[in-house]
């Protein structure tokens, strides 16, 4: 049961038990409009795509505690807006069309405190980075073998978990290897992976240029071959 199916059968429970309506709050790395309608139509009550940081969730629950209190809610955010307040894609650090390394969105996570040295800042990125190189394996080695949903389901866990820790370029590539791949008729590009690694890298090399300890790292950030 996915979080719309999940929905939709606690708004009939209620219905049928005379309970008011709990406050349902979809979280997606997706900022598609045709996603936030849906989540809307199932019965949710409003909407906040990916990156997550700690002032924007806790700007979204108090809004929602307040609504429980008789306040005001505003209508949700449009599709490309991050309910809650302020947009969905922050700005970047780095000039370009979509920068390898976001520092804002990494120093905005909870207990970082805005300082990269940070052990939590530390703990965040070597996580990340340990689990993303056998992400990448696992997708280079699926797409060889012939196993598209597969590679889909590490597409789709790696495009949240890069868009949390602030590399967009990342989280982009594998928003549409993920896309691509659930569309049945989609072919992947043949650099497609090698242009996730170059992502990868270049967030490694960020992170590291900004003082993000990552002397835990299990695996250097190189392709498996």
């Amino acid at each position: 049961m996915d979080g719309l199916e999940a929905t939709r059968a606690i708004r009939a429970w209620e219905a049928r038990q005379g309970r008011a309506p709990t406050p349902i709050l979809a979280l997606t790395a997706n900022a598609l409009s045709d996603d936030r309608e849906a989540a809307l139509a199932a019965g949710m009550d409003d909407y906040m795509t990916k990156p997550i940081t700690g002032a924007r969730l806790a700007g979204m629950l108090t809004r929602w505690v307040s609504s429980r209190s008789g306040g005001p809610v505003a209508r949700p955010a449009p599709a490309g807006e991050a309910a809650g307040g302020g947009s969905a894609s922050r700005p970047s650090s780095r000039a370009g069309a979509t920068a390898v390394f976001d520092a804002d969105t990494l120093l905005d996570l909870p207990g970082v405190k805005g300082d990269a040295r940070s052990l939590a800042a530390s703990r965040f990125v070597t996580l990340f980075l340990n689990e993303t190189t056998g992400q990448l394996a696992s997708i280079e080695a699926a797409l060889l073998d012939g196993q598209p949903e597969v590679a889909r389901r590490a597409a789709h866990r790696l495009k949240s978990a890069a868009a949390s820790v602030g590399a967009p370029e990342l989280a982009r590539l594998a928003r549409e290897l993920d896309a691509t791949l659930k569309a049945l008729e989609g072919k992947v590009a043949a650099d497609h992976v090698d242009r996730m690694w170059a992502a990868y890298r270049g967030y490694h090399d960020g992170v590291v240029a900004a003082g993000v300890d990552v002397s835990r790292t299990d695996t250097s950030p190189t392709p498996v071959q």
